[in-house]
């Protein structure tokens, strides 16, 4: 082997070869993911080693795509083509900024996506248009889904088996269907909810394998947490006054916990640092040091955001 490597070593030095062109191809696909995808795709000029490693990079991200480069192409059909010339392997990554001017490709793109076992999956809904999620949401693959600034709709059946990440951004959750999606996802872990509107008065979140859960925003004046087996914690509430969020387990295995209220009822704020109680780490937000009277940190460790 040694022989080998330093044959090929004397090889580059003498005839000026292009060493990177001979790295791995899984090392050339993660190369290619740090740049936008148009110039990934131009890579095909590079020499003939380099014309065809463009179809089979698993990673596509559109998201990388500035706003020069997005004027000069047709975005809606170079995706479409792209997709359509890529050589089948499996995807691991998409992310699909929608625009929409590409309301008509968008379910052909999201079956492409699921039909080559794609892993991560974000959308970002620029526009807030309709999507399709009865394929998105009937994945054995797919282990990462961020979706952005949409309304959810449910299809009839929902069966996610591998996921393991859900992150909401800006979205509008009808009165229920989050119950309903997390029920369907037994292996979930992380749990991301930031700036989305609930159209109900209560929610509750009950998943017993959820390990990390971020909640930022505005949220129903009741919601139940059960999430026994939970071991970080984000509570960011900017309703005033703040909803009443209680948890209806024993967070046993809780290491940090960072709260961050404008505003919270002296009831509901025993009741929470009773539950936390367990937790190694605390962060808090400088309104709770207003009201330090009301409860005692004993050996917690704890600081304080904002300007105590």
């Amino acid at each position: 082997m040694y022989d080998f490597m330093a044959k090929r070593q004397k090889q580059y030095e003498s005839d000026g070869s292009d060493r990177i062109s001979f790295l791995p191809k899984p090392i050339l696909h993660h190369i290619l993911s740090f740049i936008e995808t148009p110039q990934v795709v131009q890579t095909c000029i590079l020499s003939k080693t380099w014309k065809n490693i463009w179809r089979s990079v698993p990673t596509l991200d559109f998201f990388k795509i500035n706003e020069c480069t997005a004027e000069l192409l047709d975005l809606v059909k170079f995706t479409d083509s792209l997709l359509f010339l890529r050589d089948g392997v499996n995807l691991r990554k998409l992310c699909l900024p929608l625009r929409g001017n590409d309301v008509g490709k968008v379910n052909g793109w999201i079956i492409y996506a699921m039909r080559h076992n794609v892993e991560v999956f974000e959308i970002r809904n620029v526009v807030r248009q309709s999507i399709p999620f009865t394929h998105i949401l009937n994945s054995e693959s797919l282990r990462v889904f961020r979706l952005v600034s949409t309304v959810l709709d449910l299809p009839a059946s929902i069966s996610l088996p591998a996921l393991k990440v859900l992150k909401f951004l800006n979205v509008t959750v009808k009165d229920g269907q989050l119950e309903v999606l997390i029920s369907a996802i037994p292996s979930l872990e992380t749990l991301i909810l930031e700036g989305c509107t609930f159209q109900s008065s209560s929610l509750t979140i009950s998943a017993t394998q959820l390990k990390n859960l971020v909640m930022s925003g505005e949220f129903p004046d009741s919601t139940v947490i059960c999430t026994p087996n939970l071991v970080s914690l984000k509570l960011g509430i900017h309703k005033k006054p703040s909803p009443t969020i209680t948890f209806d387990c024993s967070l046993l295995s809780l290491s940090y916990a960072i709260l961050d209220y404008v505003q919270i009822r002296s009831q509901s704020l025993i009741q929470l640092m009773s539950t936390l109680k367990n937790a190694r780490s605390l962060t808090l937000s400088e309104y709770f040091f207003a009201v330090n009277s009301l409860f005692s940190f004993g050996e917690l460790t704890y600081d304080c955001i904002g300007f105590c």
